[in-house]
């Protein structure tokens, strides 16, 4: 088994209500049960489905002027437990956590989500399941999004209790570099990020909440990934960093309240020659 760096219950509630987006794609999965080899891949997925080591996840349908445009397949986060303890040889535990999935995308917090999603087009869908939110979304898809979040968390508290599992991180960013950035993970030390592993989950922004994942490839070697994470206290992360001229040493919800509002109307004064 693998030995408990913290509890695991500190892993999914360590930045005051930061948690990991609730819902992840099919190439992530893959991703995490076979590193390195194509997002794509069929025979990975099949080899998890084959032993009841993912669920089968959730189709949606999205909808353009009526008519049906096209079908996607959506997964409970959870899902990323079960495939890397999958992929660690901790096979009984990749079961249990993948039943665990399954009441999650059976659940009628995930039915409720799945129904407003359906009704956005197939890019927006697509937006939400890499963790962005459509400027356009409606206010109903977020607050469906907060609650399928605590219902994740909530199956997961209970689920996780006598399971040991690799260890995941949220925080928020509170330093922005050319290259790097800070993550604030409440009571522990602020960490050090190349900048891309933000990009890559779509938070690369000043005050972003992001997700770490710290996971074991082989004796002496580690894989770390980012995911996109959420406050369950904030509003829809529509941000737009207008005014910041340094990075801080910390934000407040005060500063990320001033971030979100609509720049001012830019003014450029012109000479101009009267007479003559």
């Amino acid at each position: 088994m693998l030995k408990r760096a913290f509890d695991v219950s500190v892993c999914y509630i360590l930045a005051m209500h930061i948690l990991l987006w609730p819902i992840i794609s099919r190439d992530r999965l893959v991703c995490a049960f076979r590193p390195g080899e194509p997002a794509s891949s069929e025979a990975p997925f099949r080899t998890l489905r084959k032993h009841s080591w993912s669920t089968g996840g959730v189709r949606i349908t999205p909808r353009a002027e009526g008519r049906a445009a096209g079908r996607m397949t959506l997964f409970s986060t959870l899902n990323l437990e079960a495939v890397r303890l999958a992929r660690l040889d901790e096979t009984r535990s990749a079961a249990r956590i993948a039943k665990v999935a399954v009441a999650v995308e059976s659940s009628r917090a995930f039915s409720r989500f799945g129904q407003l999603l359906a009704r956005l087009p197939a890019e927006s869908v697509r937006a939400v399941a890499h963790g962005l939110l459509p400027a356009t979304a409606p206010n109903d898809l977020w607050d469906a999004l907060l609650r399928l979040t605590e219902e994740t968390e909530r199956r997961w508290k209970i689920a996780s209790e006598h399971i040991v599992m690799p260890e995941v991180i949220t925080g928020r960013i509170t330093q922005l570099g050319t290259t790097a950035l800070v993550l604030h993970v409440g009571p522990g030390p602020d960490i050090t990020l190349p900048r891309w592993l933000a990009r890559a989950a779509e938070r690369d922004v000043l005050g972003g909440c992001l997700g770490l994942v710290f996971d074991q490839f082989e004796n002496g070697a580690a894989l770390t990934y980012a995911l996109p994470a959420l406050d369950l206290h904030e509003a829809p992360p529509r941000f737009s960093p207008y005014g910041q001229h340094a990075p801080p040493l910390s934000l407040t919800a005060d500063d990320v309240e001033m971030f979100k509002r609509e720049a001012p109307e830019l003014r450029v004064p012109v000479p101009v020659t009267i007479g003559g």
